[in-house]
């Protein structure tokens, strides 16, 4: 199974077992190992969640999503559903490519032969 680091496509990881959560006043574990599937799938998510953050950073598009959280939220002054208004995003921000645009490498799962 071909695993990732984050900014190496195609290079594998060894040693990795997977993910646990530890609740510590049960003392209860629970593991999760995702399979090759699971770990591709959450990359097609997340390369897909990143364009949706390009596009608003190139259209300047940051709209508010209000809920239960805003409650808590120390920004409301910058927030245009509390009447804010958010600075503007620095030139070098634009411009920016954080994560590089590599779906060409990212192979599509394959599905067990029924």
């Amino acid at each position: 199974m071909s695993r990732r680091r984050p900014g190496e496509v195609g290079e594998p990881v060894s040693q990795f077992s997977g993910f646990q959560l530890m609740y510590l006043a049960e003392g209860e574990v629970l593991r999760y190992s995702p399979d090759e599937s699971d770990l591709l799938a959450t990359e097609r998510k997340v390369a897909a969640l990143w364009k949706v953050i390009e596009r608003a950073r190139d259209a300047g598009d940051w709209r508010p999503r209000p809920s239960r959280l805003c409650d808590w939220c120390n920004h409301k002054a910058l927030c245009p559903e509390f009447g804010g208004t958010p600075p503007p995003l620095p030139e070098s921000a634009r411009a920016l490519e954080v994560l590089p645009s590599h779906q060409e490498a990212i192979p599509e799962p394959s599905l067990p032969e029924p």
